[in-house]
């Protein structure tokens, strides 16, 4: 410890110009000095205690410093050593495990949404209960993942979304993403799946497709500067969603929900199947061949009709001396 004092605070005098210096400016300066050193003085221990008293001596005699100072130096220093170990000293004990809340009086209180106390008595059309309360009481001990995801849970959405087994493994729907940013892509994605979990919509996990990757070289400069040139790169990061087994109006839900609360900087690309009985081709086709002959049988009668008209009308003007007069000829053609 001396040892190191007296290396470093003769170097620090000899660099200053005024011939007296204050206790405490010395006293801050070997302090400083100091600790830079610690890690050094291990390597110099082979010294002897002669040369260290002798250092020591006349750093005392030239500035004028006692024993009592270095002892309070040293107090200084290692209290300062002492705090530091104890900040770097590990956590006794196992962390406990956070508890998940089961509702959202416990996760949020009770007091701090007050329009709930408004709607005490009032249900949703699917008979659910619209205020939170507990979710235990609500569903009984023996409630499925479909009946947990029905209900209302704030904070939900922070963790994993569940993800629905799937019944048929038919696909109805698929949903693309594009985005410049992936972390608004992932932010929306992740979004999007909690919204069908909650819907009971059966989907794949995020699927991550190939990035896009643009590059465009232009000139930084005309004329004698044009060798000098600037790359330019746009990435398209994407995304998809695929959804199995739903009804056609629950997916038409999922897809206004989501385009309602659309992220700006996500692009989506939606694309849904709707499955038809088996023969609705042939049906479809007999229908319209029979308005088409519904249509043309009263059309030839009404030709008919106007052609005979056209044919007088045209005998009469040549009758009449030969000059062909204009008329409007009005026909009435059912529909």
């Amino acid at each position: 410890m001396f040892s190191a004092i007296a290396r470093a605070a003769p170097a620090r005098i000899l660099s200053l110009s005024r011939p007296t210096i204050c206790k405490a400016a010395v006293a801050r300066t070997t302090l400083v000095r100091t600790k830079k050193t610690l890690a050094t003085s291990s390597r110099n221990k082979d010294r002897g205690d002669d040369e260290n008293d002798a250092n020591i001596q006349a750093l005392l005699d030239k500035e004028d410093l006692t024993f009592e100072d270095l002892e309070s130096i040293q107090e200084g220093m290692d209290k300062e050593y002492n705090e530091l170990v104890d900040q770097m000293k590990p956590v006794s004990g196992k962390p406990e495990t956070p508890k998940l809340a089961t509702s959202e009086a416990e996760m949020f209180g009770s007091e701090s949404f007050l329009i709930h106390k408004q709607l005490d008595q009032v249900t949703t059309t699917s008979g659910q209960p619209s205020t939170p309360g507990s979710l235990k009481d609500e569903l009984g001990p023996n409630f499925t993942e479909e009946q947990y995801a029905s209900h209302i849970v704030h904070g939900r959405g922070i963790h994993p979304p569940y993800f629905h087994p799937q019944t048929h493994a038919l696909p109805v729907a698929t949903i693309h993403f594009r985005s410049h940013h992936p972390k608004l892509l992932s932010l929306f994605t992740h979004f999007s799946v909690h919204a069908a979990s909650a819907l009971g919509i059966p989907t794949s996990k995020v699927i991550g497709l190939p990035t896009q990757r643009s590059l465009w070289t232009v000139l930084r400069s005309p004329f004698i500067f044009k060798k000098s040139q600037e790359n330019f790169e746009r990435k398209v990061y994407k995304r998809c969603i695929k959804a199995y087994d739903a009804d056609p109006e629950v997916v038409d839900r999922w897809f206004k929900y989501l385009m309602r609360h659309e992220m700006g900087g996500v692009g989506m690309r939606m694309v849904k199947w709707d499955r038809m009985p088996i023969g609705v081709g042939a049906k479809v086709y007999g229908q319209i061949q029979k308005e088409l002959e519904r249509i043309g049988a009263g059309d030839k009668g009404e030709i008919k009709k106007l052609g005979a008209q056209i044919v007088q009308e045209e005998l009469k003007a040549a009758q009449g001396g030969g000059k062909a007069s204009r008329r409007v000829i009005t026909a009435k053609v059912s529909s």
